[in-house]
């Protein structure tokens, strides 16, 4: 652990999941799509759960914190990367959307109807903000046989729908399953920390 308490490890696996994201996104061939997409995602997921702390949250805490450091750069990246697309991008990458429909994808918080196309990467940010709230939920059940009898079935649902729910609700619920093992493995990991 460094002097500002951040853990070197974490820090070394999530620069390889950014670094995975960008070669599966540039990729794009049958290797990416088996292998790079098989974990990346659920890595980041498992991450986040390792390094959250519900403990030193109330329900207000957690809500506002969780909205200042994933909703609040969500909806100001989105913002700002439309505004290019808008203004420069438009003219020499046209996509199949008029110019309002990317602030409906926005709102909807998921890819929809192709109305992140400017910008579809950002469907991570609310998805783990939902991630976490769902998170924070199933912990006040207390009993761990209930939280995985509940992220069982919200997995379940969640590969139930097969269009993108606003704020990728149902992909939200499939990755509790990684959030939460993160968080159980947290004691095991970061004990010596």
């Amino acid at each position: 652990m460094t002097e500002t308490g951040r853990v070197q490890w974490i820090d070394g696996c999530k620069g390889l999941a950014i670094l995975l994201v960008i070669l599966g996104h540039t990729m794009r061939t049958d290797i990416s799509r088996v292998y790079i997409y098989g974990f990346h995602m659920p890595l980041f997921f498992f991450l986040s759960g390792l390094v959250c702390n519900e403990k030193k949250y109330t329900w207000g805490t957690c809500l506002k914190s969780r909205f200042n450091t994933l909703v609040i750069p969500y909806f100001t990246f989105y913002l700002l990367t439309w505004l290019y697309w808008l203004i420069v991008e438009r003219s020499f990458r046209p996509l199949c959307m008029i110019w309002w429909q990317p602030l409906i994808g926005m709102v909807y918080g998921a890819q929809w109807h192709d109305f992140m196309a400017h910008n579809g990467i950002l469907w991570f940010l609310p998805c783990l903000f939902v991630t976490e709230i769902l998170f924070f939920a199933l912990k006040k059940l207390h009993k761990v046989w209930i939280q995985l009898s509940a992220i069982i079935v919200l997995t379940g649902l969640g590969f139930l729908f097969k269009t993108n729910l606003p704020w990728c609700v149902n992909i939200a619920s499939v990755a509790l399953q990684f959030f939460f093992v993160g968080n159980l493995l947290r004691i095991v990991l970061l004990k010596q920390m």
